[in-house]
């Protein structure tokens, strides 16, 4: 999993872990503060209806009783309001249709406390809880019981506003996670952008790319990393190419009819991998090709590379020796990996008439077909010891003439293209 997926949804979690703690416990407290609510709610309007009723049994006036009860049953959240006689029959209820009825038989239930239901009150089904109290007077230092009074609250409106909670949390969770989704996107964006690029870096280098540099702007530890990457891999290629002039020197220092022809050939060879449009790994595999392919004459005798005499069969196969030579001494070096094929390529023929697997057309690297041309280009222009240097156009002459043989038709044409305009 990516970084900024994991950061985002480690972010995302906690938001939700926070925000449904804080509901849960915002819930839960005003659960319990709606209960003391309706608890002493409950208590007020049981004190005042039991003063009441036992005024109204006393003087025998119920219609008064069920006049307060009508006005008392009109709070919010209230469902019913009962009061009965010492015989359970209702006397007195916020519903005109229970008057005289037993709350035994119409109420089931309905004596205890608490959440009881649901019950069936004016033609529906209800959630209640239930307050249910004594009616009583004192005369003459005795207690007379007079009746019973039920208030039921609805349960319904009580979790209706819970649930206004929960929704209330929902959406603030939702507006909440949103933004820090953004903040988030925009944060790990700015963490992320120069983390990749120095993880680019990293392969670039890896690859061989010793002259990639690492480009950071943010003004923060990411911009330390990355020049003290830069100068740690400046240093690097310093070594790098140090190590490569050794090879160079080494290489001229076999053959004295041509110093430096090794550099030629890679300037002309990236030249015309450029012109191809060649991805810049080809393009530096290639000028490390140019600059390594006759490595391998550090195996051929002297006396054979330095001949003025025209090559015997056997000299041939001495010279021929040289790209798997070459090959050998480049194959411990990982960095070199992809350079050692076209090392080994370079003197294969478009025809297969090549060494030393006598590969042909498609079965040749581009890059050693490149390697190839340049190779033979700068060969024909450079005076050796046994023959004199030719000049451009008879070297054009001569690439035109093996076409198809020698070379790659189309990377020819594309080099020859590159000579008239000067370009190498």
């Amino acid at each position: 999993m990516k970084i900024k997926t994991q950061f985002l949804a480690s972010v995302v979690f906690i938001i939700i872990l926070s925000v449904s703690l804080m509901s849960y416990v915002m819930v839960t407290d005003t659960g319990d503060a709606l209960a003391r609510e309706i608890r002493d709610k409950a208590q007020i309007m049981m004190n005042s209806i039991k003063g009441v009723a036992v005024e109204s049994f006393v003087k025998k006036d119920i219609l008064s009783l069920n006049y307060y009860i009508k006005e008392a049953a009109a709070s919010p959240g209230i469902l019913y309001i009962i009061v009965t006689d010492r015989f359970d029959t209702i006397v007195g209820s916020s519903n005109p249709n229970d008057m005289g009825g037993e709350t035994a038989q119409m109420y089931p239930g309905i004596k205890l406390s608490g959440d009881i239901g649901p019950i069936t009150y004016n033609g529906e089904e209800h959630k209640v809880i239930n307050f249910t109290g004594d009616i009583s007077m004192k005369a003459k230092e005795r207690k007379f019981d007079m009746g019973k009074i039920y208030i039921g609250f609805d349960r319904n409106i009580i979790d209706s506003r819970i649930n206004s909670f929960y929704v209330k949390g929902g959406v603030i969770a939702f507006v909440v996670i949103l933004i820090a989704v953004m903040l988030t996107l925009v944060i790990t964006g700015r963490i992320i952008k120069p983390l990749n690029q120095l993880m680019e870096g990293t392969q670039r280098i890896a690859s061989g790319d010793m002259k990639y540099k690492i480009k950071v702007s943010v003004k923060n530890e990411f911009q330390a990393l990355a020049n003290s990457f830069n100068d740690m891999t400046g240093r690097l290629d310093d070594y790098y190419e140090g190590i490569l002039n050794a090879f160079t020197i080494a290489a001229d220092s076999k053959n004295k009819y041509t110093p430096s022809h090794s550099l030629k050939v890679s300037r002309m060879a990236m030249a015309i991998a450029k012109g191809m449009k060649l991805s810049a790994q080809q393009t530096e595999n290639i000028r490390l090709a140019g600059i390594l392919m006759d490595i391998g004459n550090i195996g051929v005798r002297d006396s054979v590379l330095n001949k003025t005499e025209i090559l015997t069969p056997e000299d041939f196969i001495q010279i021929q020796k040289h790209p798997e030579i070459g090959a050998k001494i480049l194959k411990n070096i990982p960095a070199l990996r992809d350079v050692v094929p076209i090392v080994m390529q370079h003197h294969e023929r478009f025809d297969g008439m090549g060494y030393p697997a006598g590969l042909r057309a498609d079965q040749i690297m581009v890059e050693a077909k490149i390697l190839a041309i340049a190779d033979a280009y700068d060969a024909m222009i450079t005076e050796r010891g046994h023959r004199k240097a030719v000049g451009m156009d008879e070297a054009v002459y001569e690439l035109r003439s093996n076409k198809g043989k020698q070379f790659d038709p189309a990377i020819t044409e594309v080099f020859i293209g590159i000579l008239n305009k000067g370009s190498v």
